[in-house]
């Protein structure tokens, strides 16, 4: 397919334009969160990067599951299984203000399985949260599976094109490849659904006419 067409193809198609087109979408987004010229309450932000992976290897893939990977996002930011006495949803809190989490998929090549990533996109009054954070988050992580792997980056203060430059957007597998095809029609459906999955933010943002600080709704 190589002509241009205004309505998307279903997400079971691999179309480029399609795809392409989807994550211009899905970049604009969330700048659209970040990219807000008057809020000066967001340029002396820290801002970070956190990406929670998984995946399947030649051991694991014929029981492999994204069931842990996907609960990931949902129970670091909201949950309430606890560590020395304090729940995810506190610790978290204590040192993120607001962000968007999002989802990517990549297969180095046709003989690899892919690479399932989670990532988070946040930024916090605290600096050096890469180092205060990464102890108990690796701990935290662990209780939901251990097969899960992270890499968190500090971004530095507010810059928005160090901001676009870290996205990680889209979905680029090859469905019909053989370690694909390994994984089952379940995951199958799974990278279908996350290819039309929209970026989803949490915390809070500033009132620029009041200065307080204001759920974020969903996209």
């Amino acid at each position: 397919m190589t002509e241009n067409h205004e309505i998307l193809c279903p997400k079971f198609i691999e179309c480029d334009i399609c795809e392409t087109k989807r994550n211009e979408i899905n970049r604009s987004r969330i700048m659209n969160l970040f990219g807000i010229e008057d809020d000066i309450h967001i340029l002396s932000k820290h801002f970070y990067h956190l990406t929670i992976s998984v995946k399947p290897t030649r051991e694991t893939y014929h029981h492999f599951s994204l069931d842990s990977w996907k609960k990931s996002g949902r129970e670091l930011i909201n949950g309430l299984s606890s560590l020395s006495s304090v729940s995810n949803r506190k610790w978290w809190s204590m040192f993120v203000d607001s962000g968007v989490r999002y989802y990517s998929v990549n297969q180095e090549s046709d003989d690899e399985y892919p690479t399932f990533n989670n990532h988070f996109l946040f930024f916090s009054d605290k600096d050096n949260l890469d180092v205060r954070m990464n102890l108990q988050l690796k701990c935290r992580l662990k209780k939901i599976s251990k097969h899960l792997n992270f890499k968190f980056e500090y971004l530095g203060v507010y810059n928005l094109d160090t901001i676009k430059d870290s996205l990680k957007i889209g979905v680029s597998v090859n469905c019909t490849s053989t370690p694909v095809i390994k994984l089952g029609e379940d995951v199958l459906n799974e990278i279908y659904k996350i290819r039309e999955q929209r970026p989803i933010p949490f915390g809070t943002k500033i009132n620029n006419n009041t200065g307080i600080h204001q759920p974020i709704n969903s996209i």
